[in-house]
């Protein structure tokens, strides 16, 4: 049998020893067994998960895989101010063309001056029995504006003011507005299309009294025949003029002016491309355009170029050309960004209400501007009554024909004009329609341009001809430059007549050293050329 030996005769507790050995292992086994069942726990959801996802994808998924919300497609355009997309289930998928065809125009009315009874100016406060022509008509009158699908009658009284009837026209569902500077109306639906378009008609006699009165009616819009013959003829784009410290010399834009007058050219173009107003700010254009009618008022057509790259600076502009009594503004579109043309009929006509009783002259030049002017644009451009003019500096001739064709149709055979653009082709421009030129290179050489002019009136194409291959030559030359054409030629005049001109503006190219070889020889052929004559 075992011996046991315990307490005092071994010194050790043998079985607490034991017992505590068997409760490690049981703690051991009972550890184990709570992870087994943790381990059978987990099984058992992910066998759950397993079957809801075997039942989502086998029914629910397989079933709407099918249906529409499934096979939506996505549409993009790469321009949104032209237009929107969307595209359906049943869309084909690829790249298409959207070609627009016609744009919708927005109906307006541009109404005529109107005058106060005290010959005060008026003022959106004044009371409409206050206009002239309204003081014993006022009472009761009533017209009748129908806009976008309604029709509304507005009743006058003689304590409305001009701001109480512009909101009523507002009510009605117009854009209106009335411009205490230029004291005219403007009136304009809101939204674009023939659906959209507005009119307004009497409703009773003293309603017709007060559109007259008010010059809001068709008949009252300003429609006076336009004097085309001064634009008929030689009208050299006017250069900058800058001192030696290169800023805007006056006196400089002075001279050169009284120069222009003494040879007997039609007019002056002042702030285009030759007077690089791309590199000039707003004060400087109004600087040079005041320098230019102390000398060419009265004595030159003057027209001006006022297009910025911003509505608000180009309306300015044309505001200014009218307070100091130029004969017309011009404008190429906005650069850069190409917009749609409802929006360049836009910009252009802010610029012609800023300025309504100046002419103007769209001035298309699609090599620079990067937007052509089109046939639908020229159309709704001529819903402006004082659109008189074309500026085409595009290269094909034919342009000319198709914009005096057009002009012609709208404004009768002495209504509208088309100037060329391009020097080297001032004869032929002049052959197929155009009334006469705005040329960079006519101021360098006023001469030859003037007697091309007077050989086409003559019929004598021949001799024009002549004229113009020498003045087409004499470009050429100028050309070879490594300075800018502008450089090039403020430097001939300044030789040749003694115009401090100065140079040009950086980033333009002024003369390099090597460029006085070209400057002696195009000085040369300018004086053979008009000896010659």
């Amino acid at each position: 049998m075992p011996i046991r030996l315990s307490g005092m005769q071994s010194g050790l507790d043998t079985e607490a020893l034991v017992s505590a050995m068997v409760l490690s292992y049981r703690t051991k086994k009972e550890d184990y067994q709570k992870a087994q069942t943790k381990l059978s726990w987990k099984q058992d959801k992910w066998k759950t998960i397993n079957t809801k996802i075997t039942n989502f994808y086998t029914g629910t998924l397989s079933s709407n895989r099918l249906t529409s919300a499934y096979n939506l497609k996505k549409a993009t355009i790469n321009n949104s101010s032209y237009a929107t997309v969307s595209a359906s289930t049943s869309a084909v998928s690829g790249t298409q063309t959207l070609k627009v065809t016609q744009l919708a125009s927005t109906g307006y009315l541009t109404g005529g001056k109107v005058s106060s009874t005290s010959g005060d100016k008026l003022t959106g406060s004044n009371k409409l029995s206050e206009v002239t022509g309204m003081e014993n008509i006022v009472d009761g009158a009533g017209i009748t504006i129908t806009a976008s699908g309604k029709t509304t009658t507005i009743t006058m009284s003689s304590d409305m003011t001009i701001n109480q009837f512009v909101g009523k026209l507002k009510d009605a569902g117009l854009n209106a507005s009335f411009d205490e500077t230029n004291q005219r109306f403007f009136i304009s639906a809101k939204n674009s299309g023939a659906d959209n378009d507005f009119s307004m008609t009497a409703a009773n006699s003293n309603g017709k009294s007060a559109l007259e009165a008010l010059k809001i009616q068709a008949s009252t819009v300003d429609t006076v025949a336009k004097d085309i013959t001064k634009y008929q003829g030689v009208i050299p784009a006017f250069y900058a003029c800058y001192d030696e410290k290169g800023e805007i010399s006056t006196e400089g834009v002075k001279a050169l002016t009284r120069h222009l007058i003494s040879k007997g050219v039609k007019g002056v173009y002042v702030g285009g491309s030759s007077g690089e107003c791309i590199y000039q700010h707003v004060d400087e254009r109004k600087k040079v355009l005041e320098a230019v009618m102390e000398e060419a008022k009265g004595k030159l057509t003057v027209i001006v170029h006022v297009g910025c790259n911003n509505t608000a600076d180009s309306v300015e502009l044309a505001a200014h050309a009218q307070s100091v009594g130029a004969d017309a503004i011009a404008s190429i579109p906005p650069i850069y960004f190409h917009l749609p043309e409802y929006a360049i009929a836009e910009y252009w006509n802010a610029m012609s209400a800023a300025a309504p009783d100046l002419d103007f002259v769209i001035y298309n030049i699609p090599q620079l501007a990067g937007t052509a002017l089109s046939m639908n644009l020229l159309k709704e451009m001529l819903k402006n009554p004082n659109v008189i003019a074309v500026k085409n500096s595009s290269m094909p001739t034919q342009d000319i024909q198709m914009f005096k064709a057009e002009g012609i149709k709208e404004r009768g055979e002495n209504g509208f004009v088309v100037f060329n653009g391009p020097d080297e082709q001032f004869v032929s421009g002049r052959a197929i329609g155009a009334d006469g030129g705005i040329g960079g290179t006519y101021a360098v050489m006023p001469e030859l341009f003037v007697k091309m002019d007077q050989l086409i009136r003559e019929n004598n194409i021949a001799e024009a001809m002549k004229i113009q291959y020498k003045a087409d030559a004499i470009i050429y030359k100028m050309c070879e430059a490594k300075g800018n054409l502008y450089a090039v030629m403020k430097e001939i005049l300044h030789r040749m007549y003694g115009l401090e001109l100065g140079s040009v503006r950086l980033p333009l190219a002024p003369l390099a050293p090597e460029d006085e070889a070209v400057v002696v020889e195009a000085q040369k052929m300018i004086e053979a050329a008009i000896k010659e004559l």
